[in-house]
């Protein structure tokens, strides 16, 4: 096991640093180089691109992409930049978020059929008939994800929660897994890794004649199931590391990477966070419920699914390879983080980047005023113009 210590709301409470338990084995079946995985996962969380690993708090002792894990380890990732006093002023925000009325959001209809078009009838990652789904789930509203396009620099920016950049097709039980966060899609090449870094899965889908992306990577992962799912997966052609396919392979208009980097985050938040440390933030801090313009009860975009069709299996009836894969599923009788409350999460932390941006932005305005001040003392206030004034 690899305990991974992410920055909290104040040193002096270290208590509050996050903690993520990993089994090495699924780090290595994720990714190549897993100290390289490591440091994508604190950047696909903290959005910290100066972000590194090291073996003491104090930063010393730093970790190179190709550092040697072994079990046991307990790995501090740093984030500079990341200011845990930052308080974003979520009335503020949504004043300056865009609002979109009925007539100009995309309905909800719309939104199927446009990602059918881009994506075909089948799943991205199978070719079984799939669903239209949100990467950024429905109930989160317009202003959650114009919010997060603006944290995460996203241009054009996305201010429909219905935007094609916001969907993709998934059969029924990847769909399920990717709503509950226990699956997420890897996008690379990333400020992080390259498309070299992730294992190819070995059953390739057959029948699938869609287009392959050139120089991109759209990975399935399956970061929490049972030998009863794993098994599933591999059945229908989603296993592990596979690559997703396009009805229209261009660029435009596919899933957008910094959501899915986002939704990637939450995932592992949510399948490898320990709730104490979560509770110790939650406490030493003002936990800001995220206000949508929908709410965690809407109705999502299909109906709830029954319980699959599948007849039960004891673990001992399972082929080999699927009891193996048990070994890498936490066991613990600890109550584990929730989808939402992952989803909270990130979304505390974003805030924070958020009132970062805005601090260094009116220090900006404050420099640029104390600047045209000191011209006008010097010299005729009347040929100067004022800071952002056009002649």
């Amino acid at each position: 096991m690899i305990t991974i210590s992410l920055p909290g709301v104040s040193d002096s409470v270290p208590e509050t640093r996050l903690l993520l338990e990993i089994p090495l084995e699924k780090i290595q079946s994720l990714c190549l180089r897993p100290a390289k995985w490591l440091r994508f996962v604190g950047w696909a969380i903290y959005h910290a691109s100066e972000g590194y690993l090291s073996r003491h708090s104090d930063g010393s002792d730093r970790l190179t992409d190709d550092s040697l894990l072994v079990d046991g380890d307990f790995i501090f990732y740093h984030a500079p930049g990341f200011d845990r006093e930052a308080v974003a002023n979520t009335d503020v925000i949504a004043h300056q978020t865009p609002t979109l009325s009925r007539s100009t959001a995309t309905s909800v209809v719309e939104f199927r059929r446009e990602v059918t078009e881009r994506d075909g009838d089948g799943c991205i990652f199978s070719n079984f008939r799939g669903q239209a789904c949100h990467i950024i789930p429905f109930a989160r509203g317009h202003n959650w994800i114009s919010m997060l396009c603006r944290q995460r620099s996203i241009d054009p920016p996305i201010e429909d929660i219905n935007d094609l950049r916001n969907g993709l097709t998934c059969v029924a039980h990847i769909h399920t897994s990717i709503d509950e966060r226990n699956s997420a899609i890897l996008v690379t090449p990333n400020p992080i890794l390259k498309c070299s870094d992730i294992p190819t899965s070995p059953t390739p889908s057959p029948y699938d004649e869609r287009g392959i992306l050139p120089g991109r990577r759209y990975t399935i992962q399956h970061l929490q199931t049972t030998p009863k799912d794993l098994h599933l997966l591999d059945s229908t052609f989603s296993s592990n590391n596979r690559d997703a396919r396009f009805q229209d392979p261009s660029l435009e208009g596919l899933p957008h990477p910094a959501l899915l980097n986002y939704v990637y985050g939450v995932s592992i938040l949510k399948v490898f966070g320990q709730t104490e440390s979560l509770n110790a933030w939650k406490a030493s801090t003002t936990w800001k419920q995220p206000e949508t313009t929908q709410n965690h009860l809407s109705p999502r975009t299909f109906p709830p699914r029954g319980p699959r069709p599948t007849q039960e299996r004891h673990q001992d009836q399972l082929p080999a390879p699927y009891l193996s894969a048990s070994r890498s599923i936490p066991q613990t009788s600890r109550r584990r983080i929730t989808a939402d409350e992952a989803m909270d999460l990130m979304f505390e932390i974003t805030l924070r980047q958020v009132a970062r941006q805005e601090h260094a932005q009116w220090q900006q305005r404050k420099s640029e005023i104390a600047a045209w001040v000191n011209a006008c003392a010097e010299g005729d206030s009347g040929s100067h113009e004022s800071p952002g004034q056009t002649g």
